[in-house]
């Protein structure tokens, strides 16, 4: 029997269907979450820059992510030898960066990224 191209699960935006092919391994998990490994990134509204990066083993957790670029210009990230190996790369342009977000309830200006 053929495997489905869509993947139902629970997120924190409710019941979706997940196109298969969307699915993020991260195959040693995140800092802090490194026990999950499969995530998909979820718009949270066509009118924010925000993006939610949700667990697809733990329907509760989603973090909130954006392109630190559309915030701060001259942002920069660093990626270490050892980062560009593991991720096939050559340098920081062959790659998205997305960072987590941090808005403290009912004080929207104490945003963190």
């Amino acid at each position: 029997m053929a495997r489905s191209k869509e993947l139902d699960v629970t997120t924190r935006l409710g019941d979706q269907s997940i196109d298969r092919s969307k699915v993020i391994h991260f195959p040693h998990g995140l800092k802090g979450l490194e026990h999950l490994r499969e995530f998909t990134l979820m718009q949270i509204n066509e009118n924010t820059p925000f993006l939610l990066l949700q667990s697809l083993e733990d329907p509760g957790l989603g973090l909130l992510v954006t392109d630190p670029y559309g915030f701060v210009t001259d942002y920069k990230i660093k990626i270490s030898d050892a980062e560009q190996f593991l991720l096939n790369i050559t340098n920081a342009g062959q790659v998205a960066v997305l960072v987590t977000v941090s808005i403290p309830n009912g004080k929207p200006e104490k945003t963190t990224l």
